[in-house]
């Protein structure tokens, strides 16, 4: 079982963070995953200076690029929708526009039928109207 858990896969960023992990054993640090390396040297120095950009593209690049990478694909799709109904909503308030300009233009008919003189009225309606001026059925 306990060579089942060492032959894991371990995230390459762990990796790479244990290069800075560092204990101190006599007067000297070492390397807690290489003792044979000791800690604050030019050799460590160099391994530390190439894992910065690891530790950099491994731990926040990668996933950063992917986040990016979804965010766009789900913005993509809720944007191409709102678009839709942009147009569709564009579409409705033109016609109820145009539907209310015709309204205006044209006097009820009731008001005729009432006594009020329509005389303005028919003045009123306009040559694209189809309005009558007689009692509905």
């Amino acid at each position: 079982m306990l060579t089942r858990a060492r032959t894991r896969p371990r995230p390459t960023s762990n990796r790479v963070l244990r290069l800075y992990n560092c204990t101190e054993i006599g007067d000297h640090w070492y390397l807690t995953y290489d003792v044979r390396l000791r800690c604050y040297t030019a050799e460590w120095a160099l391994y530390a200076a190439i894992g910065v950009p690891v530790v950099i593209m491994y731990v926040f690049g990668i996933p950063a690029y992917f986040g990016t990478i979804l965010w766009k694909a789900r913005n993509d799709g809720v944007r191409a929708a709102w678009d839709h109904i942009s147009k569709k909503r564009s579409r409705i308030m033109t016609a109820l526009q145009e539907a209310k300009e015709d309204a205006r233009s044209v006097r009820p008919a009731c008001a005729c039928a009432a006594g009020v003189d329509c005389g303005a009225a028919t003045d009123a309606v306009s040559p694209r109207s189809t309005a009558s001026t007689g009692p509905r059925r």
